[in-house]
């Protein structure tokens, strides 16, 4: 996967000593695109100047250091977190930074340069990961997180990554640091190729969904399966009528067999519509006496489960006309 090189051997170089989650993730993207490349899936050819030929052999090769040194040309190396360059965040003034008003990290700007490869270069691909990964790493990095009071400890990728690092007590050599990374590397890629994967099925599901709100009366819409439906009628809520105006989706549950869910769309973390206040709560024959065919309603009302389509549709068109 990595060979640890002389910085004069290397193709890639970023920096030394304790690691952190953008240079950590960043070295997981660029190995994505060396796998990628690898099997043919891409063509280097097809790649940035700054890549071709550093992916035509298995491992890459990597030198951490913590500074360029003085004589040492890295025109031909791909150079990130460290030597004040295109993919480097150290310098004075940072080096740009999102309309949202957060800051590029080694991360983020990797992922502006080379995450359209690995996204079929789907715009709305590379900015949806951009947005639920990318940024909370480069965050975290520029000190930009927000002060969460709520007297729990708040877990997040970089102190997940961080906890990679060797301990005060444990071998600070060079060859222990660059295997502690190399493990870090690999836990992060893992959680980069899911988040990928997720994101990926979500595009795909878009079809799915219009065609789906299309056949609908505009309040109800019924999926034969279960998918990522509401991050799909969220985005298309934004130009879409009849997402705006959906509801409530019925699809199969992926936990019990034969049953249904019956859920509204939420956001800003409200849902469009709560099921009545006297089913929430309630389960098996509770509920069941109140709604033929219930199953379970959530205590909050967000969703319910019916034990067939049939009845499914019945809960979903009862819970709307209880709205009205």
């Amino acid at each position: 996967m990595i060979a640890f090189v002389d910085i004069n051997d290397a193709d890639f170089v970023t920096h030394s000593g304790k690691f952190h989650a953008d240079e950590v993730m960043a070295t997981a993207v660029l190995l994505k695109l060396h796998e990628a490349v690898y099997s043919g899936e891409i063509s280097e050819e097809d790649l940035p100047e700054v890549l071709r030929g550093k992916f035509n052999n298995a491992p890459i090769k990597l030198c951490r250091i913590s500074a360029i040194p003085d004589g040492v040309n890295v025109a031909d190396k791909m150079v990130y977190d460290v030597g004040g360059g295109e993919f480097d965040h150290h310098q004075k003034e940072r080096n740009g930074m999102r309309e949202n008003g957060i800051y590029y990290a080694s991360l983020g700007l990797v992922w502006r340069k080379f995450g359209k490869y690995l996204c079929n270069n789907s715009d709305w691909l590379v900015q949806a990961i951009d947005e639920r990964l990318i940024q909370a790493i480069d965050c975290g990095d520029n000190g930009q997180f927000p002060v969460v009071s709520n007297g729990l400890p708040i877990v997040n990728l970089d102190e997940l990554i961080g906890a990679f690092n060797p301990r005060w007590n444990e071998d600070q050599g060079f060859d222990y640091q660059n295997e502690c990374f190399e493990q870090a590397v690999e836990c992060a890629k893992t959680i980069f190729e899911q988040y990928l994967k997720k994101e990926k099925a979500i595009l795909e599901a878009f079809p799915v969904v219009e065609q789906a709100l299309e056949n609908s009366d505009g309040e109800i819409v019924i999926l034969d399966k279960y998918m990522p439906w509401e991050d799909v009628v969220l985005e298309l809520s934004k130009t879409s009528e009849k997402a705006r105006g959906l509801l409530l989706a019925i699809f199969p549950s992926n936990r019990d067999e034969g049953a249904y869910i019956v859920q509204s769309p939420r956001e800003d973390n409200k849902s469009r519509l709560l099921m009545p206040e006297e089913w929430r709560g309630k389960r098996a024959e509770d509920f069941d006496d109140l709604v033929e065919g219930g199953v379970f309603c959530h205590a909050t009302g967000f969703m319910a489960v019916a034990d067939s389509l049939e009845h499914a549709v019945s809960m979903a068109k009862l819970a709307v006309h209880s709205a009205k």
